[in-house]
Parts: structure tokens; sequence; C-alpha cells
């Protein structure tokens, strides 16, 4: 397993015994054998459930991106970051901003729509802890973004430029 991870056997018996902490590994204590844990099939179902989830937006992703002429990124909340699940790019001249499996900033760019709509706990967390600033237009000042909140609930939608990628709108 070292020599397929490009690591060296102390450094991959430790991944293994991590894994086996998380659930991800077992080791058969009497022939000294690894194999996968339970967890694998969990994080396989939501593997599964993200691609289900792409492919039933996928025609939505399209339509709109066909409307609008532009790029359609479909991203979902996943703990204190978001994750982009899906991408219609409507022409393959428009520079494409992240990639499916990109994980991105609560705080900054369009995820701060995802912010806006999760708990009350979840933006006490992510408004309380030091937030990066990618680009010079990055706010990082949390009475500004708990404001921005209240009115990406009022309007409905965000607009948001350069704030984690210069360029994107």
């Amino acid at each position: 397993m070292a020599d397929a991870a490009g690591c060296t056997r102390t450094a991959g018996f430790r991944l293994l015994r991590t894994l086996q902490a998380r659930g991800f590994a077992i080791q058969d204590e009497a022939r000294g054998l690894w194999r996968l844990g339970a967890r694998w099939s969990a994080l396989g179902r939501a593997a599964a459930e993200q691609g289900a989830l792409a492919a039933v937006a996928m025609p939505v992703l399209a339509s709109l991106g066909k409307a609008s002429n532009e790029n359609v990124y479909l991203r979902v909340r996943d703990g204190m970051e978001s994750e982009t699940v899906a991408i219609f790019q409507t022409d393959p001249s428009l520079r494409v901003y992240t990639e499916v499996g990109k994980r991105l900033p609560l705080h900054a760019g369009s995820s701060r729509v995802l912010l806006a709509h999760a708990p009350e706990a979840v933006q006490t967390q992510v408004l309380t802890q030091r937030l990066p600033r990618y680009t010079p237009a990055t706010r990082t000042d949390p009475a500004w973004i708990a404001a921005d909140l209240q009115r990406i609930r009022g309007r409905g939608y965000l607009v948001t430029s350069d704030e984690v990628v210069p360029g994107a709108v």
C-alpha cells in the first residue's frame, strides 16, 4: 500500500491506523490483513447521491444556462464550505471558475447565498472565525456579511464580483 500511495512504510502504517480509527479500515488481527471498513459504504452512498443530484439538476442547469448564455454551477453546503456538484458550460469559450468537487468558503462569492439559508448555528460559526481574504474584493467583516445575509434572504438572490476569483461574477 505504501508503494501505491507513494509514501514510506511508516507513513502508510499511520494512514492505515487513521483509517482504522475512523472506521474506513479493519485489520484482521489473526492474519494481519487489512480490509475496507463499514464507513466506505456510507462514503459510496454519499458519492452516488451527489451524482444523482447532478443528473437530476442538469436539465434545469442547461435551461438556465441557455436562457442566460452563461455558465451555471450547482453548489451544495457541506459543513462550513460549499462544494460544486455540477456545471453546465453554455459556451466552451467561456471561462469556468471552478470544477466539480471543488470546495469553497461560505462567506465569499456565490457560496454566501448558501450561508444565507444555512441554520443560524452554521452562520454564527462561520462569522465567529477568522475569514480568509482571497482577493482585494473579498468581504471579511462579519457585521457586513451578517447584514448581507439578511439582504440576500430579502431579495432572493446574490450578485457578487471578484470575491474568490478575479473576474468571476
